[in-house]
């Protein structure tokens, strides 16, 4: 989920700050992002409101 850490790049929020706004750990954020695990549809649909994204776009960047 490369995408995700580009976005969270681009708005300068860090893995922290954004696992706070989650509710998750940093780890979690982190095991998003280099794709051993998955955020639920919740989750993506809260990613997609932080970021400006549609989900589906979130989706096809973790699909392979």
């Amino acid at each position: 989920m490369i995408y995700l850490s580009w976005l969270r790049k681009k708005a300068g929020i860090r893995q922290d700050a954004l696992a706070s706004k989650l509710n998750v750990s940093r780890t979690t954020i982190s095991m998003w992002e280099n794709g051993s695990s998955l955020p639920s549809y919740d989750t993506l649909s809260e990613l997609s409101k932080i970021f400006g994204e549609s989900v589906d776009l979130i989706v096809q960047t973790i699909t392979p």
